[in-house]
């Protein structure tokens, strides 16, 4: 998460967009470094891409050691997503409405490719999204024991 935040920290500053970290633990998992960066990268470059300027992105990780699980979130005040976009957004190449009426543009790619990582190691995704306000994408990994 660190790692990510880092080398987006320049395009976030141009962009006159703030993020914060949350972090009280530093969880194990097991698995492929660059799949944990993936997750990552394709989270926080939608929240940059979908954030307008003076917007706030917030990466938080925790542990919830009673399930065994790792959560991240990713939440932004962007522009959001419509509630009945919510469940094709995983779809390959779609993009939202509001995504679509951007100058920027997408491939429709980054949220398949999280789910698949999700995916292959057991772990889920969920959203939570006002269209003006902004969205929140948590994620939950097995943990791994120490």
């Amino acid at each position: 998460m660190e790692a990510v935040r880092s080398s987006f920290q320049e395009e976030a500053s141009g962009r006159q967009v703030t993020i914060l970290t949350e972090s009280a633990d530093r969880p194990v998992l097991l698995g492929n470094p660059d799949h944990f960066r993936m997750l990552w990268t394709q989270l926080l470059s939608n929240a940059i891409q979908y954030t307008p300027q003076g917007g706030r992105i917030t990466l938080s990780l925790k542990t919830n050691s009673h399930e065994g699980l790792v959560q991240g979130t990713v939440s932004d005040t962007g522009i959001g997503i419509a509630a009945e976009e919510i469940p094709r957004i995983f779809e390959v190449f779609y993009r939202s409405d509001a995504a679509k009426s951007m100058k920027e543009t997408g491939t429709g790619l980054g949220l398949p490719i999280i789910q698949q990582i999700l995916f292959l190691y057991g772990g889920t995704i969920e959203i939570d999204s006002t269209p003006g306000e902004g969205s929140s994408f948590r994620f939950t990994l097995p943990q791994t024991a120490p």
